[in-house]
């Protein structure tokens, strides 16, 4: 799948850039207004069950349990020697609800390792990458672009938390996270309101006047 114009990204096909080359024009979009990215090749795992906050506390290197519903945080565990493992996003739905996003390793023999050696009967790892399109929004005008699509409020979303918005006849998740260090958000949502999410992207374009165009692996490396 690999060429000098993609990456495979988990099985599926990344752009370097979407403007024949001009990384330049999309990192620019970025800094001055917002641009999109398909983040939806990120590995995705429902860890649920009474005992799934045991889980990462023997998992993790620092606690969740404590944290706070509907809230994200950045993650990182180890191997046996101490040694770094894997890092990641870790969403906190429910005190025995979490979506877990690591890189695109699958861990899912070490996760049951540990479940068995500190004996947690009750929590479960559903592999759930497909069920969710992820597209994130970066950028100073990110915010102002979501409200265009009609995500009112989302101005009030904290950085790290995550609120389900209801979109058409389902509801999009957007958490106030990114990696261009910049305002940014990330929305999450069934692949069957992927058309709806777009011609609201469409919207937002027409009414603010803005290019909000793609951005690829090159502008997101600079970033």
């Amino acid at each position: 799948m690999e060429d000098e114009h993609y990456i495979d990204w988990n099985g599926f096909a990344l752009p370097h850039d979407y403007f024949d080359g001009d990384a330049e024009r999309e990192y620019s979009s970025i800094r001055e207004s917002c641009a999109l990215c398909d983040v939806s090749p990120m590995r995705k795992i429902r860890v649920s069950g009474l005992d799934a906050s045991r889980f990462f506390d023997h998992l993790l290197t620092r606690p969740v349990r404590d944290l706070p519903v509907m809230r994200g945080t950045y993650i990182i565990f180890c191997n046996d020697d101490g040694s770094l493992k894997d890092d990641a996003i870790l969403y906190k739905y429910a005190d025995n609800d979490y979506l877990l996003m690591p890189s695109d390793v699958d861990h899912s023999h070490y996760f049951e390792s540990v479940r068995k050696r500190f004996d947690l009967g009750n929590v479960s790892f559903t592999e759930c990458t497909n069920d969710w399109v992820g597209l994130a929004i970066q950028g100073p005008r990110s915010a102002g672009a979501l409200h265009a699509m009609g995500f009112v409020g989302i101005e009030q979303l904290a950085p790290f938390f995550i609120r389900d918005f209801k979109l058409d006849t389902g509801k999009v998740k957007i958490s106030r996270m990114g990696f261009t260090a910049d305002l940014g958000y990330e929305m999450w949502f069934a692949p069957g309101l992927a058309e709806s999410v777009m011609n609201k992207v469409r919207a937002a374009r027409a009414e603010m006047g803005i290019e909000l165009p793609g951005y690829g692996l090159d502008a997101l490396q600079v970033c």
